[in-house]
């Protein structure tokens, strides 16, 4: 019985001690090479990629001598003295400082494959964001990963705090005028509605996204509508012509009081078209717009309109974008 249970521990203790053996890969941390920075903090994040990599178990380090690896920063230097340490992984990279900012770039290479397995960077706004940075790429590297899939609470450099730079847009608002000719019996057979169009315009280089509040009336029928739209330019210079298309909703009234034919609805909208646009290079716009429009009334009694818009106006250029309703008022 004794015999029995001391062969049982036997094996307990040996499974124990399989199960726990280091399977960790050996790898050597090279030099990094500075640019535009002191070289002692070179050696410096060399020690901090060394103790994080010890830190995370993942791989046994290698013992290198700093002043024989220290000025090693290409491939065929790195993969020939992974060979001499009898390492197959091995780690370089550079810092490149760049104003206050420090670009961190690391390199993981394979010497039996002869390639770089794994490259990334990051940003530390300061000397003394240098250890979260070296943190987070060291996390990167081990799990083969971008930088920034391996973030945590912990580890947000000052860099990724920062507000994002945007694009600022160049707004431009004002009045169109012009008719509404209206196709067939829509409008309640009006020949045409006078169109006062209040338009704002946000501008890219080659699209510009516009806001669109319209006032139409005639003798037996009324319009409202709002759109956007979206339009594109193919000219830099000052004339350009451009293509629109946009959605929108549109309110409708009509008093045909010689036929009586009465009603009021409302329904989505498409509108297709173009025009031109003069002295872009200045501040305030020129525009003739010629657009098709087709509205799809909801009530069951109401025959859908369509019509074909030609207006043309001016806009003006508004420094801080937007006010109430899309800048228009």
């Amino acid at each position: 019985m004794k015999f029995k249970f001391l062969l049982f521990l036997f094996i307990g203790i040996l499974i124990t001690t399989l199960t726990g053996q280091e399977t960790t890969e050996t790898i050597a941390v090279f030099g990094f090479k500075t640019i535009n920075i002191d070289p002692s903090i070179g050696l410096t994040a060399h020690e901090l990629f060394k103790n994080e990599l010890v830190i995370s178990g993942a791989f046994s380090v290698f013992d290198t001598d700093y002043s024989e690896i220290q000025d090693c920063y290409s491939l065929d230097c790195v993969v020939q003295n992974c060979r001499n340490f009898k390492v197959n992984k091995c780690i370089y990279g550079s810092l490149t400082a760049l104003g206050n900012k420090i670009i961190v770039a690391v390199n993981m290479v394979d010497a039996n494959l002869e390639t770089i397995i794994f490259s990334d960077q990051l940003t530390a706004s300061q000397i003394e964001d240098l250890d979260m940075v070296i943190k987070r790429l060291t996390s990167a590297l081990i799990s083969r990963k971008p930088a920034g899939e391996v973030i945590t609470k912990e580890t947000v450099t000052l860099v990724e705090t920062e507000e994002p730079r945007r694009r600022k847009n160049f707004y431009t608002f004002g009045l169109r005028i012009g008719y509404l000719f209206p196709f067939g019996s829509s409008y309640g057979g009006e020949s045409e509605l006078t169109s006062y169009d209040f338009v704002g315009l946000y501008e890219m280089e080659h699209f510009i996204v516009e806001a669109h509040f319209a006032i139409r009336s005639g003798d037996d029928a009324d319009e409202q509508a709002i759109d956007f739209s979206l339009l594109y330019t193919p000219l830099l210079g000052d004339f350009s012509p451009y293509l629109a298309a946009g959605l929108g909703v549109h309110w409708v009234d009509i008093n045909n009081y010689e036929e009586e034919y009465f009603y009021y609805s409302d329904g989505p909208s498409l509108n297709l078209g173009g025009g031109l646009f003069a002295f872009q290079t200045y501040d305030f716009r020129f525009v003739i717009d010629l657009r098709y429009s087709y509205v799809f009334l909801l009530d069951e009694e109401a025959d859908n309109q369509h019509g074909l818009t030609l207006t043309l106006g001016i806009t003006h250029r508004k420094e801080s974008g937007g006010g109430f309703c899309f800048g228009l008022f």
